[in-house]
């Protein structure tokens, strides 16, 4: 069998498979599997598998499991009944190996451990058997020699006694003596010989049960170290470069549906060098497939690898935008408390362009991760204040568009609310955006914007009072195209003179223009473009001492 497999393993048919050993593999489990009679459909609906997995197995285009082939060689045993030559399963093996080496080497290195484990064990057992054999053996041997002890006892009694008899008696209990004190003395060096013997076998013993524990921990901790470079494998992958082959051809012949099936078992799979590379070649060769295969990246990686992958693709290029924009959205459902400081720490310089948005991977990152959980707005606010300080990022534009829209945030005039909170954490920059877009959105029911204002503690109102009157706090209005950046306190006073001017109520005005004044900020207030005029002719008709 092992003949036959390298024969073919050296021809064309090998060669245009990639890899000639795992090419061989393939070659002769068709072989074995041609003997079933049956469809490869048939047999992966029996053994279990994707008949996908199946057909890369028996092609050679992927090595095989040891649990795969060990399946069919029982399968073929069984529809044949007879087994397979010990020789030929041997061969087999061999030929697995010497694929496996070359395909993975760390896995080749684990599997050699396993096998010289299995075989350290079943020394360990035969010696145990051994020393349990020994002892049976040696007690028996102790009570052998007990009863010679007895019965040469008996016989120098009898001797003493019959002392008087006549000579023939006397020579006759001599002879049995000395028969006895004989077999005695070699019954001894029996029990003596096998003591020597026992002690042999209990130290091979020791050393081999030293050898399977030493091993065991070399196996675990190879295993451990390949569960932190490749987070699952259930299939030895080929080389990088031959599967972007394999790859290649597919996107030749159009199989869409094994091209989708092969990237998303290689984003989980794959060493993380690798899946880079892979995902470089994708995004210059098949745009759509790129973005399918930076999400299944994005949810099946682990976050710091996902946090890595996102810092490699902002250098592809052109179509780095369109790839990062699938990751984000990919990973948004995994962001949480936990690892939202982690994310903005590494991403937050990371600059992206999206359209007219000019912003930092980060910024896009939590705009997403917010839109997941749009229904929870407790949980939006949560996930900001997680982020820590140092973790912060900016620009903020993104993060502003997500929670800047005022539908979601009038529902129980909770917009102010989420306001105070983001001035009081410190997300200041973020407060003063989000704070000129409410002002500038007069879409919704009436009375919302003041509604919400009237709804805060004093305390809460008086903190986002002084927070718009500061001339200090400025940003851009990202809901208007070529918006200049503005002080918060200009879109602030206008809105409130037009809702109080509606519901005749002007005290939240006068409570605004009294901390304005404070803040020494009326100047810029009275530069209002709509409603600066009025404003100086109200402050004009105040009363003294009022502002």
């Amino acid at each position: 069998m092992g003949d036959m497999a390298r024969r073919e393993g050296r021809s064309g048919q090998v060669e245009r498979r990639g890899v000639p050993e795992v090419a061989a593999v393939g070659l002769v489990l068709t072989r074995l599997f041609n003997t079933l009679g049956i469809t490869q459909t048939a047999y992966a609906h029996r053994v279990n598998l994707d008949k996908s997995a199946v057909s890369r197995y028996l092609s050679g285009s992927r090595l095989a499991s040891q649990d795969f082939i060990d399946r069919l060689v029982r399968e073929v045993e069984d529809h044949a009944g007879t087994p397979l030559q010990p020789e030929a399963k041997e061969a087999l093996c061999q030929q697995r190996l010497a694929a496996l080496e070359v395909t993975n080497p760390a896995e080749h290195e684990l599997e050699l451990l396993r096998g010289e484990l299995g075989r350290a064990r079943r020394d360990w057992q035969r010696a145990q058997r051994q020393v349990e054999g020994l002892h049976l053996l040696l007690d028996e041997k102790r009570r052998e020699a007990t009863e010679r002890a007895a019965e040469l006892a008996q016989l120098r009694t009898d001797w003493s006694v019959e002392r008087g008899d006549s000579q023939r008696d006397r020579l006759r209990i001599e002879q049995e003596r000395d028969l006895h004190a004989g077999s005695t003395a070699q019954l001894n060096q029996q029990i003596d010989d096998l003591k020597l013997e026992l002690a042999d076998a209990q130290e091979f013993r020791r050393l081999a049960e030293l050898r399977s524990a030493a091993l065991q921990e070399d196996m675990v901790e190879l295993e451990e170290k390949l569960a932190s470079q490749q987070p699952r494998a259930v299939a030895q992958d080929v080389p990088i470069q031959v599967f972007i082959g394999q790859i290649s051809e597919m996107l030749t012949r159009g199989d869409s549906t094994e091209i989708s099936k092969d990237l998303t078992e290689a984003a989980w799979s794959r060493k993380l060098d690798e899946a880079i590379q892979l995902l470089y070649w994708v995004a210059d060769s098949e745009d759509m497939y790129a973005k399918e295969y930076i999400g299944d990246l994005s949810r099946f990686r682990a976050i710091d690898d996902v946090i890595k992958i996102g810092a490699s693709v902002a250098h592809i290029g052109n179509v780095a935008v369109g790839l990062l924009g699938s990751l984000t959205w990919a990973l948004a459902p995994r962001i949480n408390e936990g690892n939202i400081s982690a994310i903005c720490r590494e991403w937050g310089a990371i600059p992206i362009e999206q359209g007219s948005l000019s912003t930092v991977l980060a910024d896009c990152a939590v705009r997403d991760a917010l839109t997941v959980r749009r229904k929870d707005l407790d949980s939006c606010v949560s996930l900001l204040l997680a982020i820590e300080d140092n973790c912060r990022f900016a620009p903020l534009a993104a993060t502003a568009q997500r929670l800047g829209i005022p539908a979601e945030w009038r529902i129980d005039n909770r917009w102010a609310g989420m306001v105070t909170t983001l001035v009081r954490s410190g997300w200041r920059d973020l407060a003063a955006r989000i704070m000129i877009r409410f002002c500038r959105d007069t879409r919704g029911p009436e009375e919302w914007f003041t509604k919400g204002l009237k709804s805060l503690h004093p305390n809460d109102l008086w903190l986002v009072m002084e927070f718009a009157a500061s001339p200090l706090n400025r940003a851009i209005d990202d809901s208007e195209k070529s918006a200049p950046v503005e002080a918060v306190c200009i879109p602030f006073v206008e809105r409130l003179w037009e809702d109080c001017s509606l519901e005749r109520d002007m005290s939240l005005l006068d409570h605004f223009l009294r901390v304005s004044a404070t803040a020494r900020s009326l100047d810029v207030i009275k530069s209002s473009p709509r409603h600066g005029q009025d404003l100086a002719k109200y402050l004009l008709r105040a009363p003294d001492g009022l502002f």
